[in-house]
């Protein structure tokens, strides 16, 4: 009678070691796939993140740029500005004028 009780209890803790070790390998997997999907959500956050950071720095960029052209715009009146837009961007020189082209050697 003895003998068979400790070979029940035997058997019990067997099962139960049985059982412990698939709950803890299957808590392992579950960790694992866990973390693997939380890296690359993590990693596609920060993807993002820099991605909004560089299109602040444009609009922001492009706010500086636009207030600087109103700016200038509103510096002077605006036949001056043309006149002297049309000469600094597009090379243009009024009818009557000499251009001398001083050579760079």
């Amino acid at each position: 009678m003895e003998q068979k009780r400790t070979k029940e209890k035997r058997g019990k803790l067997a099962r139960l070691s049985v059982n412990v070790t698939f709950w803890l390998m299957l808590s392992a997997l579950f960790a694992v796939f866990f973390l693997v999907i939380v890296g690359r959500e993590i990693s596609r956050f920060n993807d993002y993140a820099s991605q909004a950071q560089e299109l602040r720095e444009r609009i922001y960029e492009e706010h500086r740029r636009e207030h600087n052209l109103n700016a200038e715009l509103h510096r002077d009146n605006l036949y001056e500005y043309i006149e002297r837009s049309a000469r600094e961007r597009l090379g243009l020189v009024m009818p009557d004028e000499i251009v001398f082209i001083r050579d760079r050697n």
